[in-house]
C-alpha cells in the first residue's frame, strides 16, 4: 500500500507546541504560550493528583508571542494581528483587558514589570517607524511615559528597583551593550562600554548593587559575569568552553544553559560552591528558564517531542507537564539526530547533525542536505516538522554547521564574510 504524501505532511504540519513556560506566584500555576487552539495563546496549569489540569488564561484569540506577570498578577502580554508582526501589548487583570501600546501599526515589544509591580516597560518604533525608543506604564495611574530615546534598535530588559531600569543596546548582531536608563529623569549610562566586538545582554539582578548577565567580552565563547553597580567594575563568575545561552537565579544560585555542539545542557553555579554542576542533558534546545521556588520551570524544544514545557527539582529528574496533541502522529516514530565531525578542504574542522530514518526502503538511504539560514545562524538539536516528515518517508536528513555559523566562538562566525563566503559553498 503505497504512502499519501499529502496527508502524511498535513499531520506533520497540525503537530501543535508549547512553549515559554513561566510559574506565577499568584495562583501558584505554570503559564505558557501553545497553539492548540490552532492560534498561539497564553495558557495555564495546575498540578492536580493525577498530573496538571490545563485551561486557557485569558480571553484573546488572537496570536501572543510574549508575556510577562506581575509580582501582583497583571498580565501583560503582546499579541499581533492576522500574523503581521507589528506586535501591541495589552495588560489583563480582575476579568479586564486594556491597550497600553500599539494597535497603530508600530511594533512595540515588551519588557519587565519593576519589583513593585507597579511599572511596566517596553519599546516601540511609534516616533518614526523605525527606531525604537523605550516607555513606561504606570498600571497605577494607567498612563504611559516617554523614558529614552534609541536610535537604531533598543530593547528593556530587568529593573534593578523601581526607578533604574537594564536595557540591551543593539551596536550589530554580534555587539551590544547593558545601559542603565533613571526612570526620574531618563539619564543614561553604558555600563558595559568595550573594545572591539562584544555581546553584553540578559541581565538579572541579584539585589540593587549587583546583576549577573551573559557576556563574551575578552573570550571566544559567551560566559556568566557579575557587574558592581556601585564599583562600575565586573567580572566573570562563570567560563564554559561553549556558549552560555540563558540564565535564571534564585537564592544564591544560578541554573543556567549550555549550548554544547547545538544540544543545550543544564547547569548550576551556587556561589557557596563556586563550582558549576551538570544537572541533566534534555536531547533537545532550552528556549527558556525560569528559576522557582517549586522548581526550575523549562521550555524543552527536542526532535524527540517538540517543544513542551517541563519542570525539574535539580536532581536531574524532569517532570513533563504539556503533551500537545499531534493528531496521527506517534512520538515514538521521531527521530533524534548524531553529532558528526568532518574537515572540509583547508582542513579546518566542522560539525553537523546527521538524522537516520527508523525504516529505510534501501540501504543505505537517500539523503537530503539541509542548510541552515542565517547570517549568524546554527542547526540546533530541536524539532523540525520537515525533517520528521521526510524521516518517517526513510529519507536521511545531512545538516551541517559549516564555517561562519554561531555557537563555535567569535572567530569561527567571521569565518564566512565578506570575500571568504565562497568557502561555505565547499563546506556543504
Amino acid at each position: 500500500m503505497g504512502v499519501d504524501i499529502d496527508l502524511l505532511v498535513k499531520r506533520y504540519m497540525a503537530i501543535r507546541h508549547s512553549t515559554l513556560g513561566m510559574y506565577n506566584e499568584i495562583d501558584r500555576a505554570i503559564y505558557y504560550l501553545s497553539d492548540l487552539t490552532g492560534e498561539q495563546i497564553l495558557w495555564k496549569a495546575w498540578r492536580i493528583s493525577s498530573g496538571y489540569r490545563h485551561d486557557i488564561a485569558l480571553p484573546w484569540d488572537r496570536r501572543i508571542n510574549n508575556y510577562r506577570i506581575s509580582p501582583t498578577g497583571v498580565i501583560a502580554f503582546s499579541t499581533d494581528m492576522d500574523g503581521d508582526e507589528r506586535w501591541s501589548i495589552y495588560t489583563y487583570h480582575e476579568n479586564r483587558l486594556e491597550l497600553v501600546s500599539g494597535e497603530d501599526g508600530s511594533i512595540n515589544n515588551l519588557g519587565e514589570w519593576s519589583p513593585s509591580g507597579r511599572f511596566l516597560s517596553y519599546s516601540s518604533n511609534s516616533r518614526n517607524g523605525v527606531d525604537f525608543d523605550i516607555y513606561v506604564y504606570d498600571f497605577v495611574k494607567r498612563s504611559k511615559s516617554f523614558l529614552y530615546k534609541g536610535d537604531g534598535i533598543v530593547n528593556p530588559s530587568r529593573w534593578v528597583n523601581d526607578d533604574l531600569l537594564l536595557a540591551i543596546k543593539m551596536n550589530t548582531y554580534q555587539d551590544t551593550d547593558i545601559i542603565m536608563i533613571n526612570r526620574r529623569d531618563g539619564s543614561e549610562v553604558n555600563l558595559t562600554k568595550h573594545e572591539g566586538e562584544a555581546v553584553n545582554r540578559s541581565p538579572i539582578p541579584i539585589d540593587e548593587k549587583h546583576f549577573l548577565y551573559i557576556t563574551n567580552n575578552g573570550e571566544e565563547f559567551t560566559g556568566i559575569a557579575i557587574y558592581d553597580l556601585e564599583k562600575n567594575s565586573w567580572k566573570y563568575l562563570v567560563k564554559e568552553r561553549w556558549d552560555v545561552e540563558d540564565l535564571d537565579y534564585r537564592d544564591g544560585r544560578i541554573v543556567y544553559s549550555v549550548n554544547e555542539d547545538g544540544e543545550s545542557v543544564l547547569k548550576l553555579f551556587s556561589f557557596e560552591k563556586r563550582e558549576p554542576i551538570e544537572i541533566l542533558r534534555p536531547g533537545g534546545v532550552i528556549d527558556n528558564i525560569d528559576f522557582t521556588r517549586e522548581g526550575v520551570v523549562l521550555s524543552i524544544n527536542s526532535p524527540k517531542h517538540g517543544p513542551e514545557i517541563f519542570i525539574t527539582d535539580l536532581s536531574g529528574f524532569l517532570e513533563r507537564v504539556t503533551y500537545t496533541p499531534k493528531i496521527g502522529v506517534s512520538e515514538e516514530s521521531f527521530v533524534s539526530p548524531k553529532i558528526f565531525r568532518y574537515r572540509s578542504f583547508d582542513g579546518l574542522e566542522l560539525s553537523g547533525l546527521f538524522y537516520k530514518p527508523l525504516r529505510s526502503f534501501k540501504e543505505p538511504p537517500p539523503a537530503v542536505l539541509y542548510l541552515h539560514g542565517g547570517p549568524e545562524s546554527q542547526e540546533r538539536v530541536s524539532f523540525n516538522r520537515v525533517h520528521q516528515v521526510l524521516l518517517s518517508l526513510g529519507i536521511a536528513i545531512i545538516a551541517p554547521n559549516y564555517r561562519g555559523s554561531s555557537g563555535y566562538g567569535k572567530s569561527f562566525i567571521h569565518l564566512d564574510d565578506v570575500d571568504k563566503r565562497i568557502a561555505t559553498v565547499y563546506d556543504s
